[in-house]
């Protein structure tokens, strides 16, 4: 007999069922097709949680430093207070421990999950290792259930608390009410929790780059990605649009009319409640330019912004290593993105791990402003792979010591007109993509090149395409090096500079043997390689590939797109959620990427067919064809209908004899 058994023959000797009750239960274990566990679940996942599992997790969190940090957070906020009752039944070890298994096992992370879990679904040895086989039951199921779901609620929030920056009760909110939850909170409590959160998710997260075995470990170059994706919060109950013209961006609520006793009407606000005071609608169309939210909720996400970071291998070696998430945070949607997309590189520096390039897409290249996101990233000496926006796409009006500055570049003065606007005549369909791909490696020849490495400063020495030992063009400026190569075949793929081109007024560039670009020079659009180069394109795309298929299978696979098996409301039980999501999510890219070594997987995977057959609009330059549509016999006849009545329409007009002309009658010409 095994121990739900056990509980229901105590429930049944000590009265707690009655005869109805009684019957149903004995009629579910006579039953071939029942199961009397699943009955006394109520429908519940019963699936056995074995020892195994939470041995193999609990060396997991004890290998991290999560419980000390927690625990640390916890003295932090209780200075100055005395400590009082008796030790917790669940502690953070055994909370931290719990919720990796069940994300591990896919189960619905919610408190209600958890206690079904220690109520039903722990094996006996697996209490015991957790330490709550010795917890005493009441006899009574409902009673059981009711004090797991206390003692978890008070433990898990003991967690949460210690990094909630965004506190708010648990219940629906009117406009009012938010308004005031948001402005009745602390900034410096903000200011210190904020960073705990990121603090708790890379901790965790760090455990799993931990594990990843030589020689695998040492392969990672140092390159990063970084991605902003949408997590549907919870509730799905959104506020009203924004007038963003407005200081604080206020609501703008709709009015209803509403009458007295006396019928008369008036025009108050409509009520609008949300409990997700801290998610924002996000369009579900990532294509959408305007994310601006317009009131149809049917078009957007209520959705928390998840910043997450991976390591990723270089596109000529994809198996090198395993991709996966060094840091991430779950926060709200606005200007945040740089703090913590840098905040995401100092962690991983701090572990003592290179960082050389990150990737990322034009809403963090062309919408954070210089001082939040270029600059400190320079400082710490990453380079960016960026893509560009329309208005980046054009020649800059600023030069570099004379130079052009194109697309990232710094070109040569008298760089022929054409090449300078490539990116936009592509775009607006002037040349082919064919004839773009070929000028741009033509437009190479005009660029810049570094003499040597950045100095301490993060200054570097370049020179003119013209001078040195590799001239790439020749110009009645210089004089070609002696040790330049003569050969036909090299000296007739030099273009000459055009001198009808070159600036009256030289600068630095056309005059000295070398300029300086400072670190800060051109910062908003520089980049590791030259844009639209096949390098660039090779490592772009690759790294974004990689970002976007992990998004989709933590979406998908791991349940984060889908808030119902994630309801635990606030933005701090979300960010504790989707740490053990992600968590578990590392662990099952590691241990994949190992299971494919050992099965001698090597080869990279086929590109998705619908790229390969033209089938995907998504790429660069995409313009779409003329579509004519397709049309039923009815609607053929109903054309033709329409044609003919304005074919008879127009006859009739023409036949119709003209009005008499002014002027004088005939016999009066006479």
């Amino acid at each position: 007999m095994n121990r739900r058994d056990v509980n229901l023959r105590d429930d049944i000797l000590d009265g707690v069922f009655d005869e109805a009750a009684l019957a149903i239960y004995e009629a579910a274990r006579e039953s071939a097709l029942l199961d009397v566990d699943e009955v006394a679940a109520a429908g519940n996942k019963i699936t056995p949680l074995e020892a195994k599992v939470f041995e193999l997790w609990g060396a997991r969190v004890d290998a991290s430093d999560i419980v000390p940090l927690v625990e640390r957070y916890k003295r932090e906020d209780s200075a100055g207070k005395r400590p009082g009752g008796r030790p917790p039944v669940l502690d953070t070890r055994k909370c931290i421990i719990l919720a990796l298994v069940l994300a591990d096992d896919r189960t619905k992370l919610n408190i209600h999950e958890f206690a079904v879990a220690l109520q039903h679904r722990m094996t006996k040895e697996a209490r015991v290792f957790l330490g709550v086989d010795g917890v005493k039951e009441t006899g009574d199921p409902q009673n059981d259930y009711w004090n797991w779901y206390m003692r978890l609620e008070r433990a898990l929030h003991a967690i949460i608390d210690t990094f909630d920056a965004w506190p708010a009760k648990r219940f629906l909110h009117t406009r009012q009410e938010r308004e005031q939850v948001i402005a009745d909170r602390d900034p410096a409590m903000r200011a210190l929790k904020e960073p705990r959160a990121r603090e708790f998710t890379n901790t965790m997260l760090d455990v799993s780059i931990q594990a990843i075995p030589e020689p695998y470990a040492s392969a990672w170059k140092g390159a990063l990605s970084a991605d902003q994706s949408a997590i549907p919060a919870p509730s799905q109950r959104m506020p009203w649009k924004r007038d963003h013209e407005l200081d604080g961006s206020p609501e703008v609520p709709d009015e209803i009319e509403v009458f007295d006793e006396d019928g008369n009407a008036e025009w108050v606000e409509a009520p609008k409640k949300v409990l997700e005071i801290d998610a924002t609608p996000y369009p579900r169309d990532k294509g959408k330019q305007d994310k601006d939210y317009n009131g149809r909720p049917s078009e957007f996400d209520h959705a928390y912004a998840a910043n997450i970071m991976m390591m990723m291998t270089e596109p000529d070696d994809p198996y090198a290593h395993p991709q996966m998430v060094v840091a991430a945070s779950l926060h709200k949607f606005g200007r945040s993105i740089a703090e913590h997309t840098i905040a995401g590189v100092d962690w991983v520096l701090e572990k003592g791990r290179p960082v050389k390039r990150l990737t990322v897409d034009r809403g963090y290249s062309a919408g954070i402003s210089l001082d939040e996101f270029h600059k400190p990233l320079a400082q710490r000496g990453v380079g960016l792979v960026i893509d560009y926006a329309k208005w980046q796409l054009t020649e800059r009006k600023e030069t570099v010591a004379g130079g052009l500055q194109v697309e990232g570049d710094v070109l040569c003065p008298a760089t022929p007109l054409d090449l300078r606007t490539l990116s936009e005549d592509a775009r607006t369909h002037k040349i082919t993509p064919k004839e773009y791909f070929t000028k741009i490696l033509e437009r190479q020849k005009y660029r810049a090149r570094p003499k040597g490495t950045p100095d301490a400063n993060g200054g570097v020495y370049m020179f003119c395409p013209a001078r040195r030992e590799s001239p790439m063009v020749t110009c009645d400026l210089v004089h070609m090096h002696a040790k330049a190569s003569r050969n036909p075949s090299v000296a007739l793929k030099r273009p000459h500079i055009d001198p009808d081109l070159l600036p009256v007024i030289k600068d630095t560039i056309c005059l000295d043997d070398t300029f300086r670009l400072e670190w800060d020079d051109a910062l908003d659009t520089r980049q590791v390689f030259p844009f639209a180069t096949p390098e660039w394109l090779k490592t772009y795309s690759h790294d974004r590939r990689s970002q976007e298929s992990f998004n989709v299978y933590l979406k998908d696979v791991h349940g984060l797109g889908d808030p119902d098996r994630r309801q635990m409301r606030g933005l701090a039980a979300q960010s504790f959620i989707f740490t053990m999501v992600l968590t578990v999510a590392n662990f099952s890219r590691l241990n994949k990427f190992l299971a494919d070594r050992a099965a001698g997987i090597e080869k990279p995977e086929a590109p998705r067919a619908r790229d390969v057959n033209g089938d995907s609009n998504y790429r660069r330059f995409y313009k779409a064809p003329r579509r004519r549509k397709g049309l039923t016999l009815k609607e053929q006849r109903a054309i033709t209908a329409e044609v003919k009545k304005q074919e008879a329409e127009k006859a009739a007009a023409a036949s119709k004899p003209l009005g008499r002309a002014r002027g004088r009658k005939a016999a009066d010409a006479q």
